[in-house]
């Protein structure tokens, strides 16, 4: 049980052993575990980056961020957010988007921020990669950008399969060897929640 309504417990050992349980159970879906894990420290701030370059032009629709996603944070004080820079990150722009999953109604992401317990299910997230509608062109930086308070906390969160499409054609794509060392982690540890056994 836990004290309150509104999420966890503030108790140390009742919420490591918790982590331990869930790990245990599998409650973070396979599909998902190999990826990018962040989320589980107290006041922690993590970055998962990529760069592509985008075209102007191609039939003058956006190019898109594809993820795949589950989080499970405390609503409102953890904090995932989806943003992009096409000045070499002197701004950031936050990233509207879409949330899917099966059997389950899609979530609108209006302001590149998503939060809550995530319904403990795999998401796939597309995200537009635009200002105020306009395409993003040149070289794009993109980022997943986690913050957590204290003293509470989920399981985080953690990224699977991260993708960049332009008009049907695959700019970036995470399970190819190439682009995924290009990726850059602050805070993410990669394979953090695959268990022996």
């Amino acid at each position: 049980m836990h004290p309150t309504r509104e999420w966890s417990t503030t108790s140390v050992t009742r919420r490591e052993v918790s982590t331990c349980v869930a790990q245990a159970l599998g409650v973070v879906p396979p599909r998902i575990r190999g990826g990018w894990h962040a989320g589980e420290a107290e006041a922690s701030s993590a970055t998962l980056g990529l760069s592509v370059g985008l075209e102007a032009g191609r039939k003058g629709s956006a190019a898109e961020l594809r993820l795949d996603l589950f989080f499970h944070l405390e609503t409102a004080a953890d904090v995932l957010i989806v943003e992009a820079s096409a000045d070499r990150g002197e701004s950031w722009l936050p990233l509207p988007g879409r949330l899917e999953a099966e059997r389950e109604d899609g979530v609108e992401v209006a302001d590149g921020q998503i939060t809550g317990w995530g319904r403990r299910v795999v998401w796939d997230g597309a995200f537009a990669l635009t200002d105020d509608g306009a395409p993003l062109v040149g070289v794009v930086r993109i980022r997943l950008r986690l913050r957590t308070d204290g003293p509470m906390r989920g399981l985080g969160a953690f990224v699977g399969r991260l993708r960049v499409l332009d008009d049907g054609q695959e700019l970036f794509d995470s399970d190819r060897s190439d682009d995924r060392r290009d990726v850059v982690a602050d805070g993410w540890v990669r394979d953090g929640w695959v268990r022996e056994g």
